[in-house]
């Protein structure tokens, strides 16, 4: 059929005539988007006949007639909130700029977990640092009850650090000056020398045993095959002064400046960071390692299951010993005084904010931890006793000061988070994450305590990581079923275990008052 010629078509329309012939339509039209507009912001009870309204049909739905009930189940659309004010949307980051600002005031360090303390503990200033006293719960108990049947968690990154480097003849030729093998194993002892186990000395003063005690600090010795070695000393602050003053002695230390870059501003305008404390001489070197480092104490039965969960290790060649090792008894053991006392491991882990759990997660723990006991095989058991479970990785600090710089923000965790449509998606796969060295020491009794009936009481794992990361480790180990304790809680547990305390039984010492008429009082 061939098409009309565009000449016969017509070039304009007839309103009136086009909408007569489609009045209903537009009738019909009119009437829908004047109902729309007027019940727009009605409810559905409320579109009914004025008789079969009751007041109730507005929070109980099972009033409404039986045809719309399931459409009253699903709720209309939200409303578009109102943007917050200025003020409100700055809060956070004023709340941080005035925390920072009284920690600068403030004659007294805070810890990187100062903050979630402050807000659950009675704080006080001791030893030069703002530090938990004891918590807001009235109830002693139930920490016993943590203890002895859970975890517990004490931050114990108050403890100075000092590292020492140097020959490995110079340093225990000097060091054992301050200690005698009549306390038990020094410095030189074979088993601490190789990095496998922590070691434990009383320090006196150089040449003075057994008068003029300063008080116990814990040691490290970093895995190395070469002449020159790295030391680990954890002292308490109350005796730290003392004891460097020692090693001024024993060492004939001077200050020196070590050129190092300075830390990158942080976002909340915080002001650069100082560079260590060094001191030098001819054969040794010492390094002021305070608060560069983070220190957790776990107690408990269940604290191998805690940091099996918390725990995402990384898959690294130069590691695959240690994370055999760690895979085959973070969950086989019932308590972590089945394992070898002040083993030394070294991890490799992934960041913890992407194990966070949505909801505290006690529940899986205790269900990992009443799982049968599995006896560990002859090869595990071998390998503590032969293989050097540490590493040097936690020892780098270029690796450290790389680490922190490239940390990213929480809120871009959340966001990834965020991205994924179901809640709970593993984080640990995506490949932007950091790899945090991490050193775990288990702590147990190594003494003849062992035998009392509450002797075990106090083992569990001490866990050493890099600055900075404090409180994501933190957080996800209170989510993972951690109690937080302070310092009344920590003499509380100690009195009860019947392991000393030394700040307590050796007051008159710390306070230098002669040691011979201790002797003679005791």
């Amino acid at each position: 059929m061939e098409s009309k010629n565009e000449s016969d078509l017509a070039h304009e329309v007839d309103v009136l005539k086009y909408a007569s012939f489609r009045h209903k339509e537009v009738q019909l039209l009119s009437n829908e988007a004047f109902l729309s507009k007027e019940n727009k912001q009605k409810s559905l009870f409320q579109l009914l006949p004025r008789h079969m309204r009751r007041r109730t049909m507005g929070f109980i739905r099972k009033r409404l007639p039986h045809r719309i009930r399931k459409q009253a189940q699903i709720k209309p659309p939200s409303k578009i909130k109102k943007r917050p004010s200025r003020k409100f949307r700055r809060r956070p980051s004023n709340l941080r700029k005035e925390y920072e600002r009284r920690k600068k005031l403030d004659d007294n360090m805070w810890l990187e977990t100062h903050i979630w303390h402050a807000k659950r503990f009675h704080m006080t200033k001791m030893y030069g640092y703002r530090l938990a006293l004891h918590d807001n719960v009235k109830a002693k108990r139930n920490v016993f009850k943590s203890l002895s049947k859970f975890c517990c968690i004490h931050d114990e990154s108050y403890y100075v650090c000092y590292e020492l480097q140097g020959a490995e003849q110079d340093l225990t030729k000097a060091l054992n000056r301050l200690c005698s093998t009549n306390t038990g194993l020094t410095f030189g002892a074979k088993i601490s020398l190789s990095g496998k186990c922590e070691g434990r000395v009383i320090l006196f003063e150089a040449d003075q045993y057994p008068y003029n005690c300063i008080g116990p600090c814990r040691f490290i010795w970093k895995p190395s095959q070469t002449e020159n070695k790295t030391l680990w000393i954890w002292l308490h602050p109350s005796i730290h002064k003392q004891v460097k003053e020692e090693f001024f002695k024993i060492f004939n230390l001077e200050p020196s400046e070590i050129d190092s870059p300075l830390a990158k501003k942080r976002r909340f305008n915080l002001e650069k960071e100082a560079v260590d404390e060094h001191w030098k001489s001819d054969k040794i070197t010492m390094t002021c390692l305070k608060d560069k480092l983070v220190r957790f104490k776990l107690l408990g039965p269940t604290s191998s299951s805690v940091l099996g969960n918390v725990l995402k290790l990384v898959e690294n060649e130069s590691f695959c010993n240690q994370s055999k090792i760690w895979d085959s008894i973070k969950f086989s053991i019932k308590n972590p005084s089945e394992v070898c006392p002040s083993t030394v491991i070294g991890l490799l882990v992934k960041d913890p904010r992407l194990t966070l759990p949505k909801k505290k997660a006690f529940k899986k723990v205790y269900e990992l931890h009443s799982m049968p006991n599995l006896d560990l095989d002859s090869d595990t058991r071998k390998a503590f006793m032969c293989e050097n479970l540490s590493h040097d990785l936690i020892w780098d600090q270029g690796y450290i000061n790389r680490l922190n710089s490239n940390k990213k923000p929480t809120f871009e965790i959340n966001k990834i988070r965020s991205n994924y449509l179901i809640p709970g998606t593993d984080l640990t796969k995506i490949e932007m994450h950091s790899q945090i060295p991490v050193l775990l020491v288990q702590n147990g009794q190594t003494d003849g305590l062992n035998r009392i009936k509450n002797g075990n009481l106090m083992s569990g794992w001490d866990v050493i990581l890099p600055n900075s990361w404090a409180m994501d480790f933190w957080l996800t180990l209170i989510h993972f079923g951690c109690k937080a304790i302070g310092q009344n809680e920590l003499n509380y547990l100690l009195f009860e275990s019947g392991k000393y305390y030394f700040l307590l039984i050796s007051s008159d010492i710390v306070n230098s008052v002669n040691t011979k008429q201790i002797s003679h009082i005791l």
